[in-house]
């Protein structure tokens, strides 16, 4: 209990507030213990101050699905507002096997202008480009067996 106190305090003096969530009520399922009933409580929470919050308007603290574990995943969303349905570009991902593609390099070194940082460089559709013309989907890969490197 004076863990509990000497954390509640904690927070309390920070000026620490609760963000909210969105999804499921509970994070935490607890056993059937002596014929009583399982016990759900809401114990993980995202918390911040009001400099933060006001900082990040657009964050949401979303409550995902529990997987091997009495406990939900949180997920701290930062840029809730962003509607992939508006037309917006699904964002560019970085796929680590792309590496393994011979002349991957050589495409970045000469993408990448002298003027310009490879941020800019690689928020082009130039890396898109060649993910889809050169470097082709990988599961469709895998399926035919087909080796790139």
């Amino acid at each position: 209990m004076r863990r509990c106190s000497r954390f509640g305090n904690w927070v309390q003096n920070c000026g620490l507030i609760n963000l909210g969530s969105v999804g499921p009520k509970y994070t935490w399922r607890g056993p059937i213990c002596r014929g009583y009933n399982k016990v759900f409580e809401r114990l993980d929470k995202g918390i911040g101050n009001h400099t933060w919050r006001m900082s990040f308007l657009e964050a949401c603290i979303r409550v995902l699905a529990r997987v091997k574990s009495d406990h939900h995943l949180i997920l701290v969303e930062m840029n809730r507002g962003n509607n992939m349905s508006q037309g917006e570009p699904r964002p560019l991902r970085f796929e680590a096997t792309w590496n393994t593609y011979e002349d991957f390099v050589t495409f970045i070194w000469d993408s990448w202008g002298n003027d310009a940082g490879l941020v800019p460089t690689l928020r082009t559709t130039l890396l898109r480009e060649w993910n889809q013309n050169v470097f082709g989907n990988i599961f469709y890969m895998q399926e035919k067996g087909s080796s790139w490197t």
